[in-house]
């Protein structure tokens, strides 16, 4: 999939420049320093590609008296990725999947941070469209939810373009694409993790068991 990114800049700040992505099916992870423009990249993509893209934005503005059931309900009427029934039979399946049967009355707006991105990567995901764009989804999870999580993205979209910051979820991405000047690239899981902790002085990281190593890239 070749996607055109369009160049954005803030006063005198280039956030980014005009290019074309070259992104391949899988999960796609985009890593960055904070305000290095991983967010803006999602924003550009979602309004040149609109149709067949599926969103999960990092800021939820959803409002606080609506429950997780009638957000999917209205989703599902006007879901142009796949039909009613469809839509809403993957959401079931979902929601087994997170634990979110409890959560399914309640008040947007009674969820605790994790709840909130759990429903609504159900409710974003099952849309099933062939892109799936997420902006940090691992961001309020624990380990175990994280878990669950990433690899039910990685699973149910076709293609993913996800922004994380967490390591813990780099084991989930095919590829990894860093944002440097603007630029954006592929780059290597060890270049992701100097590029992730890039702000943290005398941190000492530990990998993933799976994650290659200087040695074995030697």
């Amino acid at each position: 999939m070749e996607i055109k990114v369009e160049g954005i800049r803030y006063g005198n700040k280039v956030i980014l420049r005009p290019q074309v992505l070259k992104i391949e099916s899988g999960m796609n992870c985009l890593i960055g320093p904070s305000g290095s423009g991983k967010t803006t990249l999602l924003k550009s993509i979602l309004r040149n590609i609109r149709t067949d893209v599926s969103y999960l934005p990092q800021e939820l503005a959803v409002p606080p008296y609506v429950t997780p059931k009638k957000m999917a309900l209205y989703i599902a009427m006007r879901n142009r990725c796949s039909s009613r029934t469809t839509y809403l039979a993957r959401f079931e399946a979902y929601v087994s999947i997170l634990n979110l049967k409890s959560l399914l009355e309640k008040p947007f707006g009674t969820l605790s941070a994790g709840e909130k991105e759990r429903v609504m990567i159900a409710v974003t995901l099952a849309r099933g469209c062939h892109l799936y764009l997420a902006d940090e989804p691992e961001k309020f999870l624990d380990p175990k939810n994280l878990d669950l999580v990433m690899a039910l993205i990685k699973r149910e979209a076709d293609t993913s373009i996800v922004a994380v910051h967490n390591p813990l979820a780099f084991s989930f991405c095919d590829k990894f694409y860093g944002i440097f000047n603007g630029v954006i690239r592929e780059t290597t899981p060890l270049e992701t993790l100097g590029i992730a902790f890039k702000e943290v002085r005398g941190c000492k990281v530990i990998c993933p068991p799976n994650f290659e190593t200087k040695k074995n890239q030697s």
